[in-house]
């Protein structure tokens, strides 16, 4: 049996995931006031209420059909009060149950109360049958008249005859009759539960009935083993019939858990609906349109939360919005601006969740979700000054918000100076209003205000608190143009008397103030892109300067360390190393590589900002590469490679930050391949320079070994600073507001759950992950029985070249592929391909198989596998880490990785 009273085809999740925001819309909101009306006191209440307005549903249908239910409730509230208790009457007489059975595990006793659970919820279901059979007419709506049809058919006559007659076996007045088969072990099989005889006689035909042969056999009183055995054999029996009734009994409790769960939204509606009937306070059904509309007109909307918390009623609103994508609001000190935004928000909130509104008549579009973003006090908890507090909260929101949702603005950005907050609340804005975000915004920037109004957006309405001659404030709002920065002078008046000098006033008494530019003429200041950590706008080319710089820097950086490395063993030789000095020198460069990645990232963003810190990095390496031409021993080598690695994990996280930061969300997985690629072009060319500047120097040999080596890692420094110069010429930083005060463990645990969650599947694959250098080796090994050493030495690099080279040729389209397709899945397919190619190496060792066509497989494979992970990694941290501290989630990421 299903309830669907809260959607068409499916039960409502009490656990439903609540959006990550809930706290800012609880407190801006005042939710509290709302849901504690609805619960009257019942924690229950509360939660459900909780749990079913801030999940709003976004179908009109499924509103309506919500509504529908709603008005069924209104009309007969009564009988839905009566349908509500049966659970709660099952709920307190099976607590009350469960205290009597408490700790046995007896199977007679488990049986017992199983049978005395049902015998509980059968009476519950007669009452539940008997209100559907009295009061069934009486509703109209398509979940009600759904849901009462199941209980007739479901629980008909028929259903209740059985049922008791069942139960009266279960009671077993006379005795359990069971028949089994010992079964092997004698532990029984083939149980048999058999009604016992029911025929009555009276003592006279008793006496001369014949009795039927009975088969009968007893235990000496001293056999305790197959009184044992008999008693065992019993439990089970019972132990069987018990199970069957527990699960029946579970059944029927599933059925009434879901209707209490489902009922407790309506009759919490229920709660407050009597409440503002008490207050006199109008409330209206909404007529919810679709999201890609623009409606939003009302008449006599008002604040539920200040009624309910003043106790009377207050002032409501007229507006009319329909077309509109940005409401200003100006106007008096304490006129009603607040107030209005809040009456918005909760009406958007009620009507997407199913309820009345408090409004004589609402109509609105639905939202994808809605945002507030209101003005904080400072206090102690505050890590940073009031605006650093605002910008790093609005790029919360950005790293949240979807096309189609509503965000509430509340005297935000005001912490600044007027024309700096103007400008940030203006660049903010046209940025929301590009993504087809809806804007309610409560301001006293006046120059903001003003330029808004000024650019004649054809999609903005402006509003005002009115305000009577004497100061007096009416709380209601008139469309007009936007009044100046407050109203002091009245207030003033009143607190002080006597008056204040109006300096600095027009004519008309509009304050003198610097304007903003018109909406729809933005230009960049960092404080407004790192108030919104902007990226470029949906539809925007991604294919930029910055992606471009990033691309040739790494390709020039790529080609300066791979060059180094691919003739690092040799020079190594030349200077009589240990064979265990590489495998050292590349664990502890990579080991310090990991940790500095995690701190680069925090450090930048508390700096608020990355170009400087990854252009020293770049710098670093390159120069570290190059002084291995100094190394006389292969601990300097190692000394080198170490702040070369330095350098290497400092400026990897900071640039995939930059990186995600350049181009729009929906291109990342394309901006992240094609740097990739540009990055595995440098590894081809590298060890391909290095072999061509070999054969050159070779004769510079015959002074030292180690001469050409030399040589080639002093050439090193030329692409090696060279990526250090195009970083800082080609890439410009989009600045975010400087966090001094980020700590850093609370940083980390602050990570969005389901970023945490990508960690652990990306640490797992890594365990099993590997240097790919490896299977340079493993094909050698392999090949070298059929082709000798040095010729197999040889296919196995050419094959390590065609690796490279799928490697970058598959950067792109995949990073594109999952733009389209999204990135999870193809990630999974790529770590797939992974523990493919694993598997081939193992079979390829276990034949042993020497097939060049066959390893030419593999290491595509690989090549196209490591692709996906590199492009699809950065890229879904990206969409995952979120922006507050992307410095952070890129440091985590390369801490995993390298770990």
């Amino acid at each position: 049996m299903r309830v669907f009273l809260m959607y068409r085809d499916r039960d409502f999740d009490p656990e439903q995931e609540l959006p990550l925001h809930e706290q800012a819309l609880m407190q801006d909101m005042e939710l509290n006031t709302l849901f504690q009306a609805m619960a009257a006191g019942d924690e229950f209440l509360f939660r459900m209420a909780r749990q079913a307005v801030l999940t709003s549903l976004h179908d009109p249908e499924a509103i309506r059909y919500r509504q529908d239910i709603l008005r069924d409730c209104l009309k007969n509230s009564a009988v839905v009060r009566a349908i509500y208790q049966i659970p709660i009457e099952s709920m307190q007489n099976k607590r009350n149950r469960y205290l009597g059975i408490f700790g046995t595990s007896y199977p007679s006793s488990v049986l017992s109360g199983a049978v005395g659970m049902l015998e509980m919820f059968v009476e519950l279901l007669r009452k539940l049958r008997k209100i559907a059979d009295e009061h069934a007419a009486s509703f109209e709506s398509e979940g009600f008249r759904r849901f009462f049809a199941m209980i007739a058919q479901e629980l008909d006559d028929d259903y209740f005859t059985v049922v008791e007659g069942h139960l009266k076996t279960l009671r077993f007045r006379n005795g359990v009759l069971l028949s089994a088969q010992l079964g092997q072990g004698n532990e029984g099989a083939n149980y048999v539960l058999h009604k016992p005889r029911r025929t009555r006689r009276n003592w006279v035909r008793q006496a001369l009935a014949l009795r039927r042969p009975v088969y009968a056999f007893s235990i000496h009183p001293r056999d305790e083993h197959g009184a044992r055995a008999l008693s065992a054999l019993r439990n089970r029996g019972i132990n069987l019939v018990a199970n069957a009734a527990a699960q029946s009994a579970d059944h029927i409790d599933s059925f009434l858990k879901m209707l209490r769960i489902e009922l407790a939204f309506y009759v919490g509606c229920l709660n407050l609906h009597e409440q503002l009937a008490q207050l006199g306070e109008p409330i209206s059904f909404p007529l919810p349109v679709d999201s890609s509309q623009r409606k939003h007109s009302f008449t006599g909307l008002y604040d539920v939360c200040l009624a309910l918390t003043m106790k009377r009623r207050v002032v409501g609103n007229d507006v009319n919005a329909d077309g509109k994508d940005l409401v200003v609001i100006t106007g008096a000190n304490q006129g009603g601006k607040s107030t209005f935004l809040r009456s918005i928000g909760l009406a958007q909130l009620m009507m997407q969740c199913g309820m009345f509104v408090p409004a004589e008549s609402f109509c609105a579009n639905t939202c994808a979700g809605l945002f507030t973003h209101y003005r904080r006090e400072e206090d102690t908890a505050m890590k940073s000054g009031k605006l650093d507090e605002e910008l790093a909260r609005m790029s919360i929101i950005v790293d949240q918000i979807v096309p189609d949702s509503m965000i509430l603005f509340n005297e935000s950005f005001a912490a600044t100076n007027e024309r700096e907050g103007s400008e940030i609340a203006r660049q903010i804005v046209s940025a929301l209003l590009k993504r087809r975000i809806k804007v309610f915004f409560v301001t006293h920037l006046y120059a903001f205000a003003h330029g808004a109004y000024n650019s004649k957006r054809e999609g903005a309405l402006f509003l005002r608190a009115e305000r009577q001659a004497d100061g007096r404030r009416t709380f209601r709002l008139s469309e007009g143009k936007p009044l100046q920065t407050s109203y002091g002078e009245d207030l003033y008046k009143a607190i002080f008397g006597g008056g204040i000098a109006t300096d600095g006033k027009t004519d008309d008494g509009e304050a003198q103030v610097p304007e903003a530019e018109p909406l729809d003429r933005p230009t960049e200041t960092a404080a407004g892109e790192a108030a919104l950590d902007i990226v470029p706008a949906p539809g925007e080319r991604w294919l930029n300067r910055n992606v471009v710089g990033m691309g040739i820097t790494s390709f020039f950086s790529d080609a300066g360390h791979e060059a180094a490395t691919s003739v690092l063993p040799a020079f190594l030789g030349t200077l009589g190393a240990p064979p265990i000095a590489l495998g050292t020198i590349e664990g502890v460069a990579d080991a310090a590589a990991s940790t500095v990645k995690l701190g680069a990232g925090w450090i930048s963003d508390r700096l608020g900002h990355r170009k400087p810190i990854t252009v020293a990095g770049y710098a670093l390496t390159g120069i570290a590469i190059a002084s291995f031409s100094l190394a006389l021993t292969w601990p300097m080598v190692l000394l080198g490679r170490l702040f070369g690695w330095l350098g290497r994990g400092v400026r990897g996280p900071l640039r995939d930050a930059m990186l995600a930061e350049s181009v729009p969300a929906e291109a990342r997985g394309k901006a992240f391949g094609f740097h990739r690629a540009g990055d595995t072009l440098g590894a081809i060319v590298g060890p391909l320079l290095a072999v061509g500047l070999l054969a050159l120097l070779q004769p510079a040999a015959t002074a030292h070994p180690s001469t050409p080596f030399r040589l080639i890692f002093a050439i090193t420094l030329i692409p090696g600073l060279g990526a250090a110069v195009a970083f800082a010429a080609l890439v410009s930083e989009r600045r975010r507001a400087p966090q001094p005060g980020l700590p850093f463990w609370a940083t980390v645990r602050a990570l969005p759950g389901s970023y945490r969650r990508f960690l652990v599947g990306v640490g797992v694959f890594g365990a099993g992950d590997y240097a790919h250098t490896l299977l340079i080796l493993a094909a050698t090994q392999l090949l070298t029985p059929a082709y000798g050493l040095v010729r197999a030495a040889q296919i196995a690099a050419l094959l390590y070249v065609a690796h490279n080279a799928l490697y970058a040729g598959a950067s792109y389209p995949i990073g594109a592929l999952s733009d389209r397709l999204g990135r999870r899945g193809l990630l999974a397919l790529g770590y797939l391909l992974g523990v493919v190619v694993s598997a081939g190496f193992v079979v390829a060792f276990a034949l042993p198989l020497a097939n060049i066509g066959y390893l030419l497989l593999l290491f595509a494979l690989a090549g196209t596998y490591i692709a996906a992970e590199d492009a699809l990694e950065g890229a879904l941290t990206a969409d995952l880490g979120g922006s507050a501290a992307r410095g952070v989630a890129y440091g985590v990421m390369g801490t995993v990785n390298g770990v």
